[in-house]
């Protein structure tokens, strides 16, 4: 499991460590604003979050084939229910 505070996914050198590190899932915070081809190389089963114009914030999360099933839709956090 790779968790990183990344400060942008748009970056040569953070993608490449992150594809070195080849974990089975990924937990990444402070994305900002990835471009597609920054989503991409992460992984192709992933949830994503981000705040478009707010500048920083947005977490992404990706595994690998058979690790995890998402079990169910999203849910607003720091809610009162």
């Amino acid at each position: 499991m790779l968790s990183w505070n990344i400060r942008s996914l748009n970056g040569v050198s953070k993608l490449k460590r992150i594809r070195e590190a080849n974990a089975d899932i990924t937990l990444l915070q402070e994305v900002w604003e990835p471009s597609q081809l920054s989503i991409d190389v992460v992984g192709k089963n992933k949830l994503l979050k981000v705040r478009k114009g707010e500048g920083g914030g947005g977490t992404m999360v990706s595994w690998k084939d058979g690790t995890l099933v998402q079990a169910s839709l999203e849910k607003a956090l720091n809610r009162i229910q």
